[in-house]
């Protein structure tokens, strides 16, 4: 079981006060829509079956707000499915581009090992002739 302290340190305060802020905000935007649409409705209604037209512009509006929030969450999953496809190309590309650095890598130290097996070469016969006529010059 977490601890009190543990607990609180997963708690996102920053993150839980925006939220707070831009649902207060939301609520502000509701209230004006709702009297933009009572005023609306009270324009086009007769007088005496207020009621009655009332419950069928809620029905109509609801409707709508529906369609709009289906249409924003497919257009949501739409993009998150170009976001993941867009990301596995990234990740399959990097893989591509690790692995021939890595190729170019492996080849360039074969050379230098090449290299420097050559000099070592070099170097053990110039120490060997070296030797050679220096033992030479003792006798």
């Amino acid at each position: 079981m977490a601890t009190l302290e543990e607990s609180a340190k997963k708690l996102d305060f920053r993150g839980l006060m925006i939220g707070s802020i831009i649902t207060a905000f939301g609520l502000v935007v509701g209230l004006f829509w709702k009297d933009a649409i009572t005023e609306t409705v009270d324009k086009f209604v007769p007088v005496g079956e207020g009621l009655l037209y009332r419950y069928i512009v809620a029905i109509i509006v609801t409707v709508i707000i529906v369609v709009v929030i289906y249409i924003l969450m497919k257009t949501t999953e739409i993009s998150k499915k170009f976001e993941d496809k867009a990301r596995e190309k990234i990740k399959t590309e990097a893989m591509k581009r690790k692995e021939i650095f890595v190729q170019e890598a492996q080849k360039s130290a074969e050379a230098f090992a090449k290299r420097a097996a050559k000099t070592r070469n070099i170097l053990t016969k110039e120490a060997q002739k070296t030797s050679k006529i220096s033992f030479k010059k003792k006798k």
